[in-house]
């Protein structure tokens, strides 16, 4: 539930805790010190969180708090070498109740004007279950060089989903990359009297092929990145409107 409450997953806070707590037990019946302990359970949470897909970090913090409270806790090493028995009397855990809709993204709306007959420009803008904007980042969709066969997309109803990085230059603006699946996968283009497919939410320097492209810098795209992640953990799709004036 620790681990729910600090933006990860359920699965992976119970497999962090219980491959630790096993990893202790294991060294602990094997005679190790209350050191060696200690130190299986933070190497065993770590790998456990970052093969679960979560930070290592947490999982190794997580695993060092099974090994010292779980398994040595009731021992406390003294400067002779010994170890004095030791025991809490009562353990009070406080928390402030944590509203996820005023974190999440819980839809996204591109609002923008039509530069020419090709390309239009605004507004990517982020909305949490509030309906409060928590990001607002510059956006493009269409040819930035006038190409006929890349026009903007067309305004209506989609689904973002998914997430997935990359180096190709197309999909990045100052050194970040990454792209996000659009639903429908294939909509019908009346401008272009055609379907359009692969459309996608993704880093660009100026204009696209028709998806939305954030014409932002390095810390505005990793902040719609970090946002965009933790939302995909709880909600695996959001709607997104795109809207022209």
């Amino acid at each position: 539930m620790l681990n729910v409450l600090q933006g990860g997953s359920f699965g992976s806070g119970f497999a962090t805790g219980a491959v630790a707590s096993l990893a202790g037990s294991a060294v602990k019946w094997g005679g190790f010190s209350p050191s060696e302990v200690v130190g299986a359970t933070t190497i065993a949470g770590a790998g456990t969180s970052a093969l679960t897909g979560s930070n290592w970090m947490d999982g190794a913090m997580a695993g060092m708090s099974i090994g010292m409270f779980n398994h040595e806790g009731e021992k406390l090493l003294l400067a002779n070498g010994t170890y004095a028995t030791a025991s809490f009397d009562d353990v009070v855990c406080t928390a402030n109740r944590i509203n996820k809709s005023s974190w999440f993204i819980a839809r996204m709306v591109y609002s923008a004007r039509m530069m020419n007959n090709y390309r239009s420009h605004g507004k990517l803008t982020l909305y949490n279950g509030r309906g409060n904007v928590i990001g607002d980042y510059n956006a493009s969709s269409g040819s930035g060089g006038g190409k006929s066969t890349a026009r903007t997309l067309p305004a209506g109803n989609y689904e973002a989903h998914g997430f997935s990085l990359t180096n190709d230059s197309r999909f990045m603006n100052d050194g970040v990359g990454f792209k996000i699946n659009l639903n429908p996968e294939k909509v019908w283009d009346t401008s272009l009297d055609r379907f359009r497919s692969a459309l996608e939410i993704h880093p660009a320097k100026l204009g696209t092929l028709g998806c939305i492209g954030l014409n932002e810098d390095a810390s505005q795209l990793l902040d719609f990145k970090n946002k965009w992640l933790n939302t995909i953990r709880i909600n695996k799709v959001v709607p997104v409107s795109v809207v022209y004036y």
